[in-house]
């Protein structure tokens, strides 16, 4: 049994049970008991007609997980009970001997995460565009499968300063 839903401007939630084929609205609280519970992505109408497109797409996105080439990646999406829960586990399990020990992200950390919208930025050109970073948005896929990637694996601190060190001495983090 699954469940998808959306969020209403009421604070409600529109689920659509898939067992029942049932629509109703409910609580935050009363969500929070479900299990197989995946939110419906941007992109797809806020409305019931949206929850059925999603629905649709995202049994065919879970064939392919399962189902793909690479053995090492086939995924059983729908055994997670929430998008987050699937995204961590996977992280975990192609992970290993590298980050098991990663705590979660604080509230500083999602505040900065949340002001990286920098999808438009996927070029530096030196003197007018002073970029130090990499293209979190587009590039997302790339920056995972770099040798050179350091994720932090416990928080760090949020400090104030008055000048960028050079970018080789740069540590991972928000600037």
């Amino acid at each position: 049994m699954s469940y998808f839903y959306f969020k209403k401007e009421n604070g409600q939630f529109r689920v659509l049970d898939t067992d029942k084929y049932i629509f109703s609205d409910i609580s935050h609280n009363e969500l929070r008991k479900l299990t197989h519970y995946y939110e419906v992505f941007d992109g797809y109408d806020a409305s019931d007609e949206g929850i059925k497109a999603f629905g649709k797409d995202f049994r065919l996105w879970c064939r392919e997980l399962r189902f793909n080439t690479l053995k090492i990646l086939s995924i059983d999406y729908k055994k997670f009970y929430s998008h987050p829960g699937a995204v961590q586990c996977v992280f975990m399990n192609l992970c290993k001997g590298k980050y098991e020990h990663h705590k979660s992200i604080i509230k500083v950390e999602n505040k900065y995460f949340q002001k990286c919208f920098n999808g438009g930025l996927s070029y530096c050109v030196p003197g007018i565009h002073e970029c130090f970073g990499r293209d979190f948005s587009g590039f997302y896929p790339s920056l995972l499968a770099d040798m050179d990637l350091m994720i932090p694996n416990k928080p760090g601190k949020e400090k104030t300063i008055t000048e960028l060190p050079h970018r080789k001495k740069l540590k991972p983090g928000f600037y």
